[in-house]
């Protein structure tokens, strides 16, 4: 039996920011050198940089065990989440610090924090590797860094990787909720414009694709609502192709593909 559950992502996806301490997200990336694995704390965005942390800390080493993509392999999970606890320990009794983000990639390991002083970091970083890690190869660089552009510039996701995760996020929820994600049933699809012109020639575009308008008695009126229906499975595969295609249409059409949802199919 159905269950008629709607989930709006982009509001889920900013109370969530909003109703914890920390929120964090990972998402893969490419970087020069091959795939990368990336962690940051979305939740600073809203109010940083923070004038009393202007200094970044990039440390961490390189793997023992790898994968063939060189992100780590199971056998390295146990020394980095060791690394990631000894480390807030250690850096706390010379400074005030923020674990902002990780970085995996071509074999190494990185953690960024964002540091009150640098004053005695640098020595402290390598007693605790020679203590610690002595077979390790340790990373250490201190930048000044005030108006947080690694966090900003290079951890926090671009649109591209925001969008993935919204999509996750509403798919895993779908899961969570006992959805099989592969039986096709009718998904809605918000899009905004800024004229009727621009609503209506998207409108037409998307129709040729299967698409059709649904009237939302509820919709505002400040702007040009639009909400397509289409009868499509919600597997990770199929929503990717689908919000994808959306986002791009919308964006030529001067509009904003805003979210998703759907019912659940058990």
């Amino acid at each position: 039996m159905n269950k008629f559950l709607f989930f709006l992502l982009v509001f889920l996806q900013f109370s969530l920011l909003t109703a914890q301490e920390e929120s964090w997200e990972s998402y893969m990336t490419n970087l020069e050198k091959g795939p990368a694995n990336i962690s940051v704390r979305m939740d600073l965005s809203a109010h940083a940089p923070e004038a009393n942390f202007s200094y970044v800390l990039m440390t961490g080493f390189f793997y023992d065990e790898i994968s063939t993509d060189g992100l780590p392999a199971q056998g390295n999970f146990k020394e980095i989440y060791t690394l990631t606890d000894s480390l807030d320990l250690r850096l706390n009794r010379l400074a005030e610090t923020k674990y902002v983000g990780s970085l995996n990639y071509n074999f190494q390991r990185i953690q960024y924090y964002y540091i009150s002083s640098y004053e005695g970091v640098h020595d402290l970083l390598k007693e605790f590797y020679k203590e610690f890690y002595p077979n390790k190869e340790p990373y250490i660089e201190i930048k000044e860094d005030e108006n947080w552009a690694y966090y900003f510039e290079f951890l926090y996701p671009k649109d591209r990787a925001i969008d993935n995760m919204n999509d996750q996020n509403m798919i895993k929820l779908l899961q969570d909720a006992g959805d099989n994600l592969t039986s096709p049933r009718e998904v809605k699809h918000r899009i905004a414009f800024f004229t009727d012109a621009e609503k209506q020639a998207f409108l037409s575009e998307l129709k040729a694709e299967g698409f059709s308008e649904k009237v939302d008695p509820n919709a505002a009126t400040d702007y040009f609502p639009l909400v397509l229906i289409k009868d499509h499975a919600v597997d990770m595969n199929t929503i990717r192709s689908i919000t994808t295609r959306l986002r791009a249409a919308a964006k030529s059409h001067n509009g904003q593909y805003e979210s998703w949802e759907t019912f659940i199919v058990n």
